[in-house]
């Protein structure tokens, strides 16, 4: 085929029809593959017929188990991944030049993360980028996770333990659930507590709608108990008033406590191995999935420190 055919070929076929070939290609299955590309079957079929009839040849063997690539139709499969991450690239290219509402950093992370560590980092990104916007939402480190792995967000902070199937994942800070206490309390004289000791305690708990707050619940449960507070609050500085006037004790951040320490409370070390909290940084693992804006997020995050950012797998 020369380059005549070609250029007659690109003439009578789209990126969409490259990309719906790629869904059914992808998915063996003509059904599959039309609920990838939202398009009814009766469309996608005569988008992979015209393609079939533009270049000349069978992309497809047809069967009850489905459809199969020709090796001519695998050409084209990989031809067409190509020419999407050639896009893709391009795009990336130019999101310094993009308006400023198209200009958006997508961050998720969770509770403590967003509270304890991620406005700093956030101010010294936005001086070097004035015009870009950030849309930040909060959800539980497993969510956060997921989120960065179905690109429903570019860059997530979270206490997410272990690897995860198209996450790469940057060692960032320690945070760990400590017990806060009056310093009035037989348990402020302790060095460290197994949560078992503190579950018939009175407990100041946060709002049941906190993913941190979720997380210690369950952890209870999982002990066959099930925390009932005598107070909730809406934020942990409120938590620690709460727990140094005496109303009961409760589960919080250290490094919380220790930006803003009540002088009548004390934070107690938790030996369990989930109070042991790392905060780390989940970008996509392929690199070409990396948003230049989130690389640099990432160096404002860890200013000051020795890192590198890993390549693709």
């Amino acid at each position: 085929m020369n380059r005549t055919f070609f250029a007659f070929a690109m003439q009578h076929f789209s990126l969409i029809d490259l990309k719906t070939f790629r869904a059914v290609a992808d998915e063996g299955n003509l059904t599959r593959g039309t609920a990838r590309v939202h398009l009814s079957p009766s469309t996608v079929c005569a988008r992979i017929k015209g393609l079939e009839s533009s270049l000349g040849v069978p992309l497809f063997t047809r069967s009850a188990q489905g459809m199969a690539v020709t090796p001519a139709g695998e050409i084209v499969r990989q031809g067409a991944l190509r020419i999407e991450r050639d896009i893709d690239g391009m795009l990336r290219d130019l999101e310094p030049f993009v308006s400023r509402e198209a200009g958006t950093l997508r961050i998720v992370s969770n509770y403590g993360a967003a509270m304890n560590f991620l406005a700093d980092g956030l101010a010294r990104f936005l001086k070097a980028h004035p015009d870009v916007s950030i849309s930040h939402h909060r959800c539980s480190s497993r969510d956060v996770v997921e989120a960065v792995a179905e690109d429903k967000a570019d860059i997530g902070l979270s206490a997410f333990v272990g690897d995860y199937p198209g996450v790469t994942f940057i060692d960032y800070a320690r945070d760990d659930l400590v017990v806060i206490v009056s310093i009035d309390s037989p348990l402020a004289h302790r060095e460290a507590l197994d949560f078992a000791e503190c579950l018939n305690e009175n407990f100041v708990s946060l709002s049941e709608h906190v993913e941190m707050q979720r997380f210690v619940d369950e952890r209870a449960r999982e002990l066959g108990h099930k925390l009932v507070p005598k107070v909730r609050v809406s934020n942990q500085p409120i938590l620690f008033q709460m727990a140094a006037a005496g109303v009961g004790i409760g589960i919080a951040s250290r490094v919380a406590f220790e930006a803003q320490p009540h002088p009548r409370a004390r934070a107690v070390k938790l030996t369990n191995a989930w109070a042991q909290r790392h905060i780390r940084i989940a970008i996509p693992a392929q690199k070409e999935r990396r948003l230049r804006w989130a690389t640099e997020l990432v160096e404002a995050l860890r200013n000051g420190t020795n890192f590198t950012i890993p390549q693709s797998n």
